[in-house]
């Protein structure tokens, strides 16, 4: 028995030992595909369980809640179909103002041109006091469906001219005349008019004053009358409208659709029934119902107490508990109601448990499915994962034996999987490294050849330009040695000599800026200075610089004298006046005839300049290194125009050191606009 215990151990542990070494050989695709396909089916299990628990809990919970949502729901629907009542009655309360308004405003209107008439009519004619009877007298014989209203007029001082209900007011001051409820009603229409010719004035008094018209909401409507300096006006109660506006809304509260056994109802807070399902309840005070449950409901509803106007109460009826919404509209002592039976809930309580369960049973078998479907979804995908995974160390394989005889590179678009692709990459690159090195020093030779052609038609350009004046200045002091030279003569060939010097000067300078922005040794000294005598530096240098270089037709605009009065800045003066010059010369130089602008303009801590010409233009394709060192727009403009083609080199050059920033706009034929913006610092004075 012992022997056959241990021989039974032993067979075991080979059966494990040979497990073990079975995982040990297993290719990793395979291994891949058998651990991905045990975790997704234990997460996935673990997930549906999960989601069917929670269906459950939420079945539980909507089961227990679902009277308390119904009756919620129910409640939300009474206060939906009661806010459109409320709505509707203050949609017709506005309405009935517009109203209003529009009828004193057409009355007040049509009274201000009979006045106006009579008065354009007589005025050269009869006297002031006559034309004032005249004009009371056509307007006091206005009428009106209300004996209420009528057209009055007081002078802009207060003083009253016109009350046919009223005439003891007539030559009396009202400045200080009050109602009943203590508005100053003229004081309050002088001050609207001081704003206005015309205007609306609304008062809403407290009905705990009672008045003789038992009207608290008054609209007034005043209008100047200027030949006396008067002002004309009326006024209406809108209260007038109450009663029909009240019967309006009633009636259509009455057609409004509400549920089956629901209504709406409307009792005074007096006790008087003004709406209700059964007519035996209209227009009485529940006081005189026969049923004392229809008194003890109406007792509930008149005397509940909540906040805000608004509020639910219930109420035991034959059919059942009654829950219904109440709304005070207090500016009409209504109280406005709707209500449903909680006792069709239980109904719809039932069917919906019901739902809720079919709900549970189908969610419980979809997550199922959706289980299944996901594990074989996730099974395929891991199979061509693995498959994929296999091929890609073949495909190194391949490549091992083959380059240890053969002088070749792996093929990335064959593999698969980004540590595969890093890996081949790896190799790739130090095969690629000396092509790479190569092409480096091909590029190098290259790029030397080019700037030594552009250093080689730099110097031959400067060679001209600087053979130029000094031919200049040696041919006219040559001539300036023979005898006989007339005055004339000899000032015309030492202006020769000093323009060509100033030239050779200019391009000197031009060479010194380079030398010192390439080494970057430019020095910037920052101070307080107006623009004006920048700019008429400027504009007397190159107004002579056209002269000299027969630019008669290219007009000159600078910034008017006042602007630049009033413009004050912290900065380098001298800077700034080489970039605006470097930039002028070049748009004089290019421009044949036109204009050439410079103009400034003030932004938040910077300031932008700008030189705009109507000159030959720049291709969009030589802009992008119209800046650059050695570079030009194209040296036959530069033959043809003269200069070094270093100008706007050693603009640009210059702006950034000034921490500025500089481009350009331009278009062949029609001119080229220069602009460059510089930070401004703040003044140390």
């Amino acid at each position: 028995m012992i022997i056959s215990d241990l021989n039974l151990e032993k067979n075991n542990a080979l059966k494990q030992l040979r497990i073990f070494r079975h995982f040990q050989n297993i290719s990793i695709g395979k291994a891949y595909l058998f651990l991905f396909s045990s975790l997704s089916s234990l997460v996935l299990i673990i997930i549906g369980w999960i989601w069917i628990y929670n269906e459950y809990s939420q079945f539980n919970r909507e089961s227990d809640s679902l009277r308390d949502k119904y009756i919620q729901e129910h409640k939300d629907i009474l206060i939906q179909n009661t806010k459109k009542c409320i709505d509707y009655i203050e949609y017709r309360e506005n309405q009935a103002e517009e109203i209003i308004r529009e009828n004193l405003k057409s009355n007040v209107d049509q009274a201000h041109e009979i006045a106006l008439h009579i008065y354009s009519k007589n005025k050269d004619k009869l006297s002031k006091k006559e034309i004032v009877e005249r004009i009371k007298e056509a307007i006091s014989a206005f009428k009106f469906n209300s004996k209420k209203r009528y057209i009055f007029i007081n002078t802009l001082k207060g003083v009253g001219v016109l009350y046919p209900r009223n005439p003891q007011w007539e030559g009396r001051s009202l400045i200080k005349f009050k109602d009943i409820n203590e508005h100053q009603i003229v004081l309050n229409e002088i001050q609207h008019l001081e704003e206005s010719n015309e205007s609306f004035i609304k008062y809403k008094s407290s009905k705990e004053i009672p008045n003789k018209f038992n009207a608290y909401t008054k609209i007034s409507y005043i209008k100047k009358f200027e030949p006396f300096d008067w002002y004309l006006g009326s006024f209406a109660y809108a209260d007038d409208y109450l009663e029909a506006i009240q019967a309006d809304c009633i009636e259509r509260i009455k057609n409004m659709k509400v549920d089956e056994d629901n209504y709406f109802f409307i009792y005074s807070k007096n006790g008087t029934c003004l709406l209700h399902k059964k007519d035996k309840f209209l227009g009485r005070n529940y006081r005189t119902f026969e049923e004392e449950d229809d008194i003890d409901v109406s007792r509930k509803i008149l005397f509940s107490a909540g906040e805000n106007n608004e509020r639910f109460i219930s109420y035991d009826l034959a059919k059942g508990e009654k829950v219904s919404y109440l709304y005070d509209i207090n500016e009409w002592n209504w109280i406005l109601g709707s209500g449903f039976h909680t006792h069709n809930i239980e109904n719809e309580i039932l069917v919906r448990r019901a739902e809720l369960y079919d709900r549970l049973v189908n969610y419980s078998v979809k997550v199922i499915l959706v289980i299944v479907l996901t594990f074989i979804i996730l099974y395929l995908a891991a199979r061509l994962l693995s498959s994929k995974m296999n091929k890609s160390i073949d495909s190194f394989n391949d490549f091992f034996k083959k380059a240890s005889t053969q002088s070749i590179k792996i093929d990335i678009d064959k593999l698969n999987f980004s540590d595969f692709k890093n890996m081949a990459s790896t190799v790739n690159v130090m095969i690629d490294t000396r092509t790479k090195k190569e092409n480096e020093l091909e590029q190098a030779r290259e790029s030397a050849e080019k700037s030594d052609k552009l250093k080689s038609a730099f110097l031959s350009n400067m060679t001209h330009e600087i053979r130029t004046p000094m031919n200049a200045i040696v041919g006219f002091s040559q001539l300036l040695q023979q005898d006989g030279l007339s005055k004339e003569h000899k000032n015309e060939f030492i202006g020769h000599i000093i323009n060509n010097s100033n030239s050779l000067l200019s391009l000197i300078n031009d060479i010194i800026d380079f030398s010192i922005l390439e080494t970057g040794t430019v020095k910037i000294r920052h101070s307080n200075f107006n623009l004006e005598s920048v700019f008429i530096e400027l504009k007397n240098k190159f107004e002579q610089f056209k002269e000299d270089n027969g630019k008669a037709d290219v007009t000159l605009i600078f910034p008017e004298q006042d602007r630049l009065e009033k413009t004050d800045i912290y900065f380098d003066a001298l800077r700034l006046k080489q970039i605006l010059s470097y930039l002028i010369d070049n748009a004089i130089k290019f421009t044949k005839y036109g204009q050439v602008e410079v103009d400034y303009k003030d932004e938040e801590n910077a300031m932008l300049f700008w030189v705009k010409d109507t000159g030959i233009g720049i291709p969009a394709e030589k802009q992008e290194y119209i800046f650059d060192r050695f570079r030009q727009g194209e040296e036959s403009y530069t033959r043809r125009f003269g200069g070094t083609g270093i100008g706007l080199s050693i603009t640009k050059q210059m702006v950034q050191h000034l921490n500025g920033e500089i481009w350009l706009e331009s278009e062949v034929g029609k001119g080229s606009t220069f602009y460059f913006k510089i930070p401004i610092g703040e003044s140390t004075s």
